[in-house]
């Protein structure tokens, strides 16, 4: 696999590109160059010599009026080259432009070119183009620029659903966690797939265009009739068709020839746009949703001492009724400076949702609808875009689960460490990229220079991880959110990964909130967990007493569960059904259905968290039986016994 710069430069020496390409090229630097290449003026005339057939003399015969067939074929390209290029490049900046913006930014702009877009459609084109030359007679410029932006229309949808597709790939998702600005996301990540996809249409169109100019030309209208152009041509030799079936095939064979070349370009582009390196899909489109009202970051007090606080935070989604419906409840929790905090839970219990949810990166209409968020003492959740834009990055950093994914395809991996360098410093081109070489010397990578001359398909796991920790790290950033930082990784790669995460903390004095699965992980290098279920906390406490000595029935079955706790030859236990859905809560606790040990008072009422120590917390009604006695007789708990 090839980057995408290194991919273009390849396509245009294979075969099927540069022959139709040349081909295009040679005739345009003709007509361009027609006043020294012809060689006769194309309006003199020779009586004398009518409807003639190739000669030395006239390479290309002569018309009816006598006059030189290839002088004429050179201008008359000026007009129909100069209108193809007109209506083209109309085509492609409208439809582009309006394609890209509205698949991004959604909302109330999509609304409003998607029902342009269908008005426009609904037009008939040639009609329209027809009463642009009433208006402006002659005026063969204005018909091309309204076919054009008549056409564009289709373009944009066309580009609308590559822009939509495009801005959930993780790496878009990871510019905009690293606080890159939207115009340069738009410019550097939403545009180049975008103009892959519209390069076949827009080759396409090319061929459309000439057609269209042609056709005008041959009916007379949109030019002089003294004026040659290759429409007015074929007609005129339509005209003798029965006299002389030459004087047809020089205009109307270069016209086919014409239209073919951008078809061929068309239908090259098309392979080449669907051979890049593809990165995973993000599971929804981020956007950031927010508590009604502003406050000045300055200003916001400072709530406790800890880095990262969260204070009864409440998420809800809208349902198919626009009716919110929470999906994470009265989460409360801390991460101190310098601190790693583990979170733990089956998929599904709202682990990424809050980590998202801090970062002001809720998908699909979620919002934090009680409590707050508060970092280095500012409530994020008072925070508009233009200001969590500057946070992402300069004070938290995020990591996701697929390194790779979350790296451009179409960049080296020198150039994405720039972008997040200067995303939030304005230094120069040089200073970044010895800021780059010192990231990768940060994350322990023993050849920066080679690797920053690298696509992101060209590392390896453990090698992209490291990357991807070098851009989290480009602005600083004092916390950093790791969403399950080694799930693709061997266990040796994981150790070195998890050793990396140490280092940071202890030089950089980093406080880390992880995202695992892994109970190993979490025990060797998280001073504290928090293990959550259904949208809940249902308890909390240093590692090692949890791992020790679980309060929570929830927190004993997943130790159980954990493949490296099992006797070798033993089934592996597993927790019985599936974490239900925010539609199945009940009112009491969420995991009894699951619980081998839940009473039916467990479902009564809601069931709190308690503090049942200085540092630790447990949500369980049987909590106190649970924690004074020995581990090993917990069965003895089971209802019925």
């Amino acid at each position: 696999m090839i980057g995408a710069n290194d991919r273009w430069l390849h396509a245009l020496r294979r075969p099927r590109v540069y022959i139709p390409g040349g081909f295009i090229l040679v005739v345009v630097l003709a007509c361009v160059g027609a006043g020294w290449l012809s060689p006769f003026s194309p309006s003199r005339q020779d009586l004398t010599n009518i409807d003639q057939g190739p000669s030395w003399r006239h390479l290309l015969g002569t018309d009816s009026l006598g006059r030189d067939v290839l002088s004429r074929l050179l201008y008359g390209g000026r007009p129909a080259l100069l209108g193809v290029a007109e209506g083209t490049v109309v085509f492609a900046v409208v439809g582009i432009s309006l394609g890209v913006l509205s698949g991004y930014f959604g909302g109330w702009l999509d609304r409003v070119v998607s029902w342009l877009g269908d008005w426009v459609l609904t037009l008939p084109s040639i009609i329209v183009v027809l009463a642009m030359l009433a208006v402006f007679p002659s005026d063969m410029s204005m018909a091309m620029v309204t076919f054009g932006l008549l056409g564009s229309a289709g373009l944009t949808r066309v580009v609308r659903s590559t822009a939509l597709q495009t801005r959930e790939e993780l790496y878009v998702v990871a510019a905009r966690l690293g606080g890159v600005s939207r115009r340069r996301i738009v410019l550097r990540h939403m545009l180049p797939p975008a103009v892959a996809t519209a390069a076949v249409q827009v080759f396409l169109f090319a061929g459309v265009m000439l057609l269209m100019q042609s056709g005008l030309a041959f009916i007379g209208v949109g030019m002089s009739p003294l004026q040659p152009s290759w429409g007015g041509m074929v007609a005129d030799a339509a005209s003798v068709i029965a006299q002389d079936k030459w004087a047809l095939l020089p205009s109307g064979g270069l016209i086919a020839l014409m239209t073919l070349a951008f078809g061929l370009l068309a239908d090259a582009a098309r392979d080449m746009a669907s051979g890049p390196p593809s990165a995973r899909t993000w599971t929804g489109m981020p956007g950031v949703h927010h508590l009604p009202g502003r406050a000045d970051p300055a200003n916001a007090p400072r709530v406790s001492g800890a880095l990262l606080e969260l204070i009864g935070v409440t998420i809800a989604y809208p349902d198919r009724k626009g009716d919110l419906v929470p999906v994470v409840t009265d989460v409360s929790c801390e991460v101190d400076i310098g601190e790693v905090v583990g979170v733990l839970g089956e998929s599904g219990c709202g682990k990424s949702t809050v980590a998202l949810a801090i970062m002001g990166l809720l998908a699909g209409g979620g919002t934090v609808v009680s409590g707050s968020i508060v970092f280095d003492g500012q409530r994020l959740t008072e925070f508009d875009e233009k200001t969590y834009a500057r946070l992402r990055g300069t004070g938290i950093g995020f990591i996701s689960q697929d390194p790779i994914g979350s790296l451009d395809p179409n960049f080296r991996v020198g150039s994405l460490l720039r972008e997040a360098v200067r995303a939030h410093q304005r230094i120069s081109s040089v200073k970044a990229r010895q800021r780059a070489l010192e990231l990768l010397e940060m994350v322990r990578i023993s050849d920066p220079d080679r690797v920053v001359r690298c696509y992101a398909h060209e590392l390896s796991g453990g090698m992209a991880q490291r990357v991807a920790i070098a851009v989290a790290l480009a602005s600083d950033p004092k916390l950093l959110i790791a969403d399950e930082p080694t799930t693709a990784l061997d266990p040796t790669v994981q150790a070195e990964i998890m050793t990396l995460f140490q280092t940071l903390r202890t030089e950089k004095c980093l406080a880390i909130l992880l995202v695992s699965h892994d109970w190993g992980i979490v025990y060797q290098n998280c001073s504290k967990a928090i293990v959550m279920y259904a949208g809940q906390i249902v308890e909390q406490a240093p590692t090692v007493e949890l791992v020790t000595r679980p309060n929570h029935p929830y927190t004993k079955a997943l130790l159980e569960s954990n493949p490296q706790l099992v006797t070798k030859g033993r089934p592996l236990p597993v927790i019985a059904g599936t974490v239900p859905p925010p539609s199945a809560w009940t009112e009491g606790c969420r995991f009894a259905e699951r619980c081998q040990y839940a009473l039916p008072a467990c479902t009564a009422h809601a069931v709190p968290l308690v503090r049942i120590s200085d540092n630790r917390n447990v949500r369980c009604i049987r909590s106190v039986e649970l924690r004074e006695i020995e581990p090993d007789v917990i069965t003895s708990l089971l209802p019925g016994d």
